[in-house]
């Protein structure tokens, strides 16, 4: 497989781990890509090499902003998730206090 295949394999995956909110996939995948660059960055020996680097380094540079994206998304969705939970529950203990009374 070639190293454009295996980046274009390495993209899907980032984005399925991301949709189902898979961080420690993510994360073994952010490894496996890491591997991969150092293996790439060390093979780029002539100026055409260097020059497909830079493009393939730009790919990644945009699958890293996007997976960023969507889990800051997903943070923001637990904040909110979690406010409601506070104010449900203050709600419950102020209801408990009352009915105390």
């Amino acid at each position: 497989m070639s190293f454009n295949e295996q980046l274009t394999d390495l993209s899907r995956q980032f984005k399925e781990a991301c949709d189902a909110q898979d961080w420690e996939r993510l994360k073994a995948l952010d490894v496996l890509m890491r591997d991969r660059l150092q293996t790439l960055v060390s093979d780029a020996k002539t100026p055409a090499q260097r020059v497909q680097l830079e493009k393939w380094l730009r790919r990644i540079q945009n699958i890293y902003r996007l997976v960023l994206k969507d889990a800051a998304g997903y943070r923001e969705q637990v904040a909110a998730e979690l406010k409601q939970l506070s104010r449900e529950q203050k709600a419950i203990a102020s209801y408990e206090k009352s009915s105390r009374l």
